[in-house]
């Protein structure tokens, strides 16, 4: 599903190409990068119109899309225990198309980089985020969750935080939220469902800040921290106790649901 028929704002004149690269450890795994056409992929359990979804956004630093871990392996998990899933496909900071090239480029961003470059790629890519909720709702779906990893975590709370109701969930669950700047809670926040792992060597400043002020504001909130986890473990069978967490997400949604 496209999400801007006449070309997302912002990057009109973008002319790269999409590809999919093959990170070496300790990230590792097949990721997709340089988005052009912001898109989300439907995972529904059956042929009926959902009128409830999981809005799922994959991490990878707003540099690469995690899509294997962090997208598809969560849309088919939700849609084969009847959670209709929609995987999206945001912008994201333009890098060279050879492999080598931008691997040290990563490095390099990673190290520090251009804050100007990564503020641009989340101002794309949140509102990416919030007009996949518009083209839900245009088609039916009366209950939008946000399901965030990592840089997608920091993409939904910049949504919870400061977008207009139309772009806004109706719940966010921000999986290993790093940091967040300005915690202030609308008077309307939405239900949180927060959770890190405490090794994470990234941080969990962003869970704890977003965590304390939905507390302060009488908001509906639920934070699970673990011991060990690290980052960016998305659907990956650790053995270790934060594996455990789609269900913890999924009874946390159901709840709501009714």
């Amino acid at each position: 599903m496209r999400l801007w028929v006449d070309g997302a704002p912002g990057s009109e004149s973008w002319a790269f190409e999409e590809q999919w690269t093959d990170l070496p450890e300790p990230i590792g795994g097949r990721v997709l990068r340089n988005v052009v056409e912001p898109t989300m992929v439907a995972y529904l359990p059956d042929d009926t119109a959902p009128r409830a979804a999981v809005l799922v956004a994959p991490g990878g630093g707003l540099h690469f899309l995690a899509m294997e871990n962090e997208g598809i392996a969560v849309g088919q998990w939700l849609c084969e225990r009847g959670v209709a899933a929609y995987v999206l496909k945001y912008r994201l900071v333009p890098t060279a198309s050879d492999d080598a090239v931008f691997g040290a480029d990563l490095r390099a961003s990673f190290a520090g980089g251009d804050p100007a470059e990564r503020v641009a790629a989340l101002q794309h890519a949140t509102a990416d985020a919030g007009r996949a909720i518009e083209v839900l709702r245009s088609t039916g779906v009366e209950h939008v969750t946000y399901l965030g990893f990592s840089a997608g975590a920091r993409i939904g709370a910049e949504l919870v935080l400061r977008a207009p109701r139309e772009r806004r969930p109706d719940l966010a669950a921000l999986i290993y939220l790093y940091a967040v700047q300005h915690a202030d809670a609308p008077e309307d926040g939405v239900p949180l469902f927060l959770l890190a792992a405490a090794d994470d060597p990234l941080g969990i400043d962003g869970s704890l800040d977003l965590h304390a002020a939905w507390r302060a504001a009488g908001h509906r909130v639920e934070q699970h921290l673990f011991e060990r986890g690290g980052h960016g473990f998305g659907m990956t069978a650790s053995g270790l106790p934060v594996a455990g967490w789609p269900e913890l997400f999924l009874a946390w949604l159901r709840s709501h649901l009714g």
